[in-house]
């Protein structure tokens, strides 16, 4: 077989995210060249899929949901799942750019059970591990997330870490797939599964600047426990990818029955859509490069961009449902002077304004 060239499987589809209705695609048979898929493709098919045989009764597996990976991330966390080396992996970037999402599918898509948890400034090691509750039968142990996916062996999401005391992250150093690890909250060691991962998505890299971007409450981190970690910075999808994001969830939401219309008026609203999404994308990747820039207080993320179209269908019947749409789901967060950034952007994109209307900033 020749390095550009491989057999797609119903596993590999699943797992890269390929239409099995393509004319390109025969399950199992047929040998496809890589460029149609990616270099990610291709770079990580040396690796022998892992791939865990799913449980009778399963546990803490996530249901597989149209996705697009974005390459370089995937590539990352292909990797580190596959060979971790004792390390952890910490994603950092602007908020809506698939640090979360992105594991939570690609372990859907492995059969690898997936946990996540959210901390706060009040998280302790505590909540992590478990605690003692009392029950009718006397004082129990209910495990938290972290011992629920050492001991099965899942991987482990904790989302925002930053605003928790760099100590208390800092006791999970000792972790090690195959390894003892004390927990302090039973009195007692576990022998840490193999396939057992940790993963941090948090809008900072550790390093405590987070705040100077508008990310309050976030921490410096301990330096030893950054350097068991391999770091990423997700970036927001191109365009065209957002734009297929943005069509395929909105259409697979008809489907599921999450809006109560009509087949008709719903593609009549897609063909209306479809006229402007692109212009709205560039519209969003706009206020980003400000965001970045500081000149704006909140970027408007993808999942802003999805609830926006959301909400243009609600008011499909109204000349002006994208301006609706923004005020309500974008606009209204700003002060005046920043309301006045963010139209003047829109103007330059759809040469209307969508202050207009909208209430002042109190």
């Amino acid at each position: 077989m020749s390095n550009d060239k491989a057999i797609i499987t119903k596993q590999i589809t699943n797992l890269f995210g390929m239409d099995r209705n393509n004319p390109e695609f025969i399950a199992g048979t047929e040998i496809t060249d890589f460029k149609i898929f990616g270099e990610v493709t291709k770079s990580n098919w040396a690796h022998k899929l892992f791939i865990p045989k799913r449980p009778a009764v399963p546990f803490n597996l996530v249901d597989v949901e149209y996705y697009k990976f974005e390459s370089e991330m995937f590539g990352f966390l292909y990797n580190f799942l596959m060979t971790p080396n004792g390390s952890f992996a910490w994603l950092f970037g602007p908020s809506g750019t698939g640090k979360s999402s992105a594991p939570s599918q690609l372990c859907a898509r492995l059969n690898w059970p997936f946990f996540e948890f959210n901390a706060s400034k009040r998280t302790e090691r505590i909540d992590l591990e478990g605690s003692y509750i009392p029950t009718e039968g006397g004082m129990e142990f209910f495990e938290g997330p972290l011992t629920k996916a050492a001991t099965i062996g899942g991987v482990l999401l904790i989302n925002e870490p930053s605003l928790m005391e760099a100590s208390e992250l800092a006791g999970l150093n000792d972790i090690k797939p195959g390894k003892p690890f004390f927990l302090a909250s039973k009195n007692c060691e576990i022998i840490v599964h193999k396939n057992f991962r940790l993963i941090l998505a948090d809008n900072t890299n550790g390093s405590g600047q987070g705040t100077m971007f508008g990310y309050v409450g976030t921490n410096k981190m301990n330096s030893a426990f950054l350097d068991r970690c391999r770091g990423f910075g997700a970036r927001y999808m191109e365009t065209s990818d957002e734009v297929d994001m943005v069509l395929n969830k909105i259409k697979m939401a008809f489907t599921n029955g999450d809006f109560l219309i009509s087949e008709k008026a719903f593609n009549d609203f897609i063909s209306e859509l479809e006229q402007v999404i692109e212009t709205l994308v560039d519209f969003a990747n706009a206020l980003r490069t400000e965001a970045e820039a500081q000149q704006l207080s909140f970027p408007m993320t993808p999942r802003t961009v999805l609830d926006i179209v959301a909400c243009m269908l609600q008011y499909r019947m109204c000349d002006n449902k994208l301006v609706k749409a923004i005020q309500q789901c974008y606009l209204w967060q700003f002060n005046d002077a920043e309301r006045v950034k963010v139209d003047q952007l829109f103007k330059s994109k759809f040469n209307i304004s969508i202050i207009e209307k909208s209430r002042r900033a109190a």
